[in-house]
């Protein structure tokens, strides 16, 4: 044990850390990487949107043994926030992104401790889809991407394109239900690992949708339906 001991909190802090600068890196070299310059390779652009967000993902992820227990999740959205503000405003993309993601997970972490049971989660989760489905179609999110670019553009996570094309962009609260999804899946019993991939897979999933269809499409309803694939055996039982 007294080998082992030392090496847990720099595990911690390498694990997110390791994953922040491989997502910074790579939002930062993307535009210069082979591709389409007007965004017409869909197919280029759909997997460049698919790297950026397994990154992104794998870096919340790697958060959740520092912002599971207790409040740390809340702590660590109030300092990921001022920082992702200033990178917004004075910085490089490429940083404040993952910065936004950070403070949204911060959130996500620390409303997964308010879940206790699969029908909590499972609540959660079909309020969310609603609200994300809603608010794309008819509600603030395209009333933002329509008449308020500047704020959608300030709240959003850039996903560049290989070759310098348009950027996709995809909220940060895809980010906090990500590891609210996560990390509640754990408390309440389900299979968290398989929870996260396929929670991931969904919200990857749901960029590709909206590049191939070249239209904003709400990522939380695939989300949730990774989550029910991952944990379908198990929650017929706990409903039986």
């Amino acid at each position: 044990m007294t080998g082992t001991r030392p090496s847990r909190p720099t595990e911690l802090i390498l694990r997110p850390a390791a994953a922040g600068v491989a997502t910074v890196v790579y939002l930062a070299i993307a535009p210069s990487l082979p591709g389409s310059d007007t965004g017409a390779d869909t197919a280029a652009t759909a997997a460049s949107a698919g790297l950026a967000l397994a990154l992104l993902a794998a870096l919340v992820l790697a958060l959740a043994p520092i912002a599971e227990p207790g409040a740390q999740g809340l702590v660590l959205a109030a300092g990921a926030l001022p920082a992702a503000v200033l990178a917004q405003l004075w910085g490089p993309q490429a940083v404040a992104t993952p910065l936004k993601a950070v403070a949204a997970a911060g959130i996500g972490y620390a409303l997964a401790r308010l879940l206790s049971t699969p029908g909590q989660l499972l609540a959660i989760a079909a309020i969310a889809m609603v609200v994300d489905t809603v608010s794309v179609a008819v509600g603030p999110t395209r009333t933002a991407l329509e008449d308020a670019p500047d704020a959608a553009d300030a709240v959003a996570l850039h996903l560049p394109a290989w070759g310098g094309g348009a950027q996709l962009l995809v909220g940060a609260v895809d980010m906090l239900f990500l590891a609210t999804f996560a990390s509640a899946a754990r408390r309440v019993g389900l299979r968290p690992r398989a929870t996260a991939l396929a929670v991931t897979g969904g919200l990857v999933a749901a960029a590709v949708l909206a590049v191939a269809v070249d239209r904003p499409l709400p990522a939380i309803p695939l989300m949730a339906l990774g989550l029910w694939v991952a944990n379908a055996d198990l929650l017929g039982r706990r409903a039986a």
